[in-house]
């Protein structure tokens, strides 16, 4: 494997992405002080970014997903295993708690 090529997400923690931008960035929703000053007690850095959808693409030869966008609310973002050599899933994870990519 090139090195600066990571492995796509397994269906597992794609599901585990989809759940946490569902949970912490649901579209349109109106986070009241109490749910972001809890929210911000597990994440610090968190902000709602108000994800719409959720796109990916995904590899029949490895059975995973080697891209997935966030698109809506604050900006849109894209990640994929080309991106550099941390995990997809670390980089994706520590975007949505609020790190910059």
């Amino acid at each position: 494997m090139d090195k600066n090529m990571t492995t796509g997400l397994t269906l597992d923690q794609f599901r585990e992405i989809v759940e946490f931008a569902r949970a912490f960035h649901e579209y349109g929703k109106f986070y009241d002080e109490g749910e972001r000053t809890a929210i911000k007690m597990l994440y610090p850095k968190w902000k709602n970014m108000s994800i719409k959808y959720i796109t990916s693409r995904y590899d029949s030869v490895d059975n995973t997903i080697w891209y997935i966008e966030f698109i809506g609310g604050l900006k849109n973002k894209a990640f994929n295993t080309n991106d550099n050599d941390t995990p997809l899933f670390d980089r994706v994870m520590a975007y949505l708690k609020g790190g910059e990519e």
